[in-house]
């Protein structure tokens, strides 16, 4: 009988089910449900790379995203899109199909479906020798307590997206990139470029900072991290068209905080294009200028405008090209409470980049104010908005790191088994890769029951039952951010020798990844074995990293699993001690006895 594999992989689920499949009645089967593999959650991060083109009455953005799978079966990928436009392409060596939804609050999605291989359980035949599944691990005798692996597919995709947006005038429009989506962590980077015949003036960032180092052939590149959406405008102009009589190309602004903390000093460059004689534009209010009033073809000088004074620019000559622009002006820093505050205008009709220095990097910005910088490379990077606001507040504390909780977990386990009786020591130590971690729940398997939980952040704990399962939820006197650990302590009462247990085995909610070691070892008068070892491998004694074992252990079995999915057994049976009796006995007798 010729057998294709589909056949095979529908035969193979379907034995396994039946195996662990009691009857109940006539035409009806129940499978317990501690027997069926569960569906572990997806997680993953995406780095995204895009390049806008923009010219002649339309924008081409070019899109590469790295997708990294952490766990679970990447079914769908989501990402946001963000801007105006239309994808017209989406190309990938795993790509099966994808699709582009809206909802009714007017956001977009691009759904990517990866082609990946048929998740089943492969057939266990110890007959064989040789897994077409690509590892001989499938092939082990067949233990129906035990559920074997399942196929998530690959842990890593790169795509090709392309988007195309048609405008018309100088009507700004935001640029087509991708956001987060359902990802846990995400990072992106822009690169704007100018076709030949145009010039590009960005009027609006959300969640951007501009990278100091602009690659070769680009305008401006910007970089975005966390799970925020980021957003970008731009506006568009033929480069021989008539522009405003007086323009502000290219702004940039640093400024360093003064050590007594009174004052900001900023640092003002950009390039002044005049098309008009005696042509003039706000350029500052609220500041002090210190230097740099005039350069070549233009002047500062202060205007009065009602009750306000400002800085006027004021175009000398006309310039065929641009023109560079440098000056320097204080700000004054306010105090009110804890808050630090600073505030100027500077209207020059496109997005500033804001570098901000020597204000140090454990500070809290307002969120409400129009500047709202990000900590990157040793300096706070913002924008001042189109209108030129440059309000600012700001307090000393601790800054906090937005994004979705990603942690990871290692075990160190300590086992014995004495007459009557397993107790279990179990270290677990959490590594918060992004986020905090609040609280903690842990998925009980095997047999026991929980002592204590014990540790520098633990509150208090609690054991839950539903769905079949057991669970330990643990809540915390604070969040654990970097590195913490806790001990759980467990028990469980063994029958009659010989006897045969489950030691019990507690796998985080959650983790990324949940490894370790465990050491067995005997208690008394109790001989030792380990038997059906599944997702372990054993190492010598000396190899387990919670130190020495104690004087007086005479059988130690140690292994490491490297993910949470393992299980074993412990056979135990008591040693009965030998008793030798030797008696020598002396009988006298008398003349009169009997």
């Amino acid at each position: 009988m010729k057998m294709t594999v589909k056949n095979l992989s529908l035969l193979t689920v379907t034995l396994f089910a039946a195996a662990q499949a009691q009857t109940i009645g006539e035409g009806m089967a129940l499978v317990p449900a501690d027997k069926v593999r569960q569906k572990a959650p997806l997680f993953y991060s995406v780095d995204a790379e895009t390049t806008v083109s923009a010219g002649d009455r339309q924008a081409q953005s070019q899109m590469q995203v790295k997708v990294k799978v952490h766990q679970g079966r990447p079914e769908k990928l989501t990402l946001e899109l963000t801007g105006e436009g239309k994808i017209e392409s989406v190309e990938g060596a795993d790509l099966k199909s994808w699709s582009v939804r809206q909802e009714s609050n007017g956001r977009r999605f691009l759904d990517i479906f990866p082609t990946l291989p048929d998740r089943v359980v492969p057939l266990w035949n110890p007959g064989l020798e040789m897994s077409p599944w690509g590892g001989p691990d499938y092939f082990q005798p067949y233990q129906p307590d035990v559920a074997p692996p399942l196929i998530d597919g690959p842990k890593e995709f790169t795509l090709q997206i392309r988007g195309r947006h048609e405008f018309e005038g100088r009507k700004p429009f935001g640029v087509m990139i991708p956001g987060p989506g359902e990802a846990v962590g995400f990072s992106s980077a822009v690169k704007v470029q100018e076709e030949s015949g145009y010039r590009v003036k960005v009027v609006d960032v959300e969640s951007l900072a501009l990278d100091d180092e602009t690659p070769e052939g680009a305008k401006s590149r910007y970089l975005g991290r966390g799970l925020e959406v980021p957003a970008l405008r731009l506006e568009v102009v033929p480069s021989g068209s008539l522009g405003d009589p007086l323009e502000l190309q290219d702004p940039e602004l640093v400024g360093k905080l003064s050590k007594d903390g009174s004052s900001i000093a900023f640092t003002l460059t950009a390039s002044v294009q005049v098309r008009e004689e005696d042509s003039a534009i706000d350029l500052l209010e609220g500041v002090a200028l210190t230097s740099g009033i005039s350069g070549a073809g233009w002047h500062v000088k202060l205007a009065q405008r009602g009750d306000r004074w400002v800085y006027e620019l004021v175009g000398n000559r006309v310039t065929e090209e641009a023109v560079p622009l440098r000056l320097r002006f204080d700000v004054a820093v306010n105090e009110s409470n804890d808050w630090r505050s600073a505030g100027f205008r500077l209207p020059a009709g496109v997005v500033v980049p804001v570098r901000l220095e020597g204000v140090g990097e454990k500070v809290i910005f307002d969120e409400a104010q129009s500047v709202r910088p990000e900590w990157r490379d040793g300096a706070w990077l913002g924008f001042l908005n189109a209108a030129g606001q440059g309000t600012m507040r700001w307090k000393a504390g601790a800054r906090e790191d937005d994004g979705a909780l990603f942690f990871s977990s290692n075990e160190t386990s300590e086992v014995r088994v004495g007459a009557g009786l397993l107790r279990q020591a179990s270290r677990i130590d959490f590594r918060v890769l992004q986020g905090k971690l609040e609280e903690l729940r842990f998925e009980i398997a095997g047999e026991g029951e929980i002592l204590a939980v014990k540790g520098d952040p633990v509150l208090g704990w609690n054991v839950m039952e539903g769905g079949g399962a057991r669970f330990l939820d643990v809540r915390l006197s604070r969040p654990i951010e970097g590195s913490e650990g806790l001990t759980v302590q467990t028990q469980s009462a063994l029958g009659a020798f010989p006897v045969k247990a489950s030691p019990m085995r507690i796998r985080p909610v959650g983790t990324l990844r949940h490894s370790g070691h465990v050491r067995i070892a005997n208690e008394g008068a109790v001989r030792l074995e380990v038997a059906d070892a599944k997702g372990m491998m054993q190492l010598a004694p000396g190899q387990f990293p919670g130190g020495a074992a104690p004087e007086g252990l005479r059988q130690i079995f140690v292994y490491r699993f490297p993910a949470g999915d393992y299980s074993y057994m412990v056979a135990a049976d008591q040693v009965l001690p030998e008793v030798g009796v030797s008696e020598v006995t002396i009988h006298e007798m008398g003349e009169t006895d009997r």
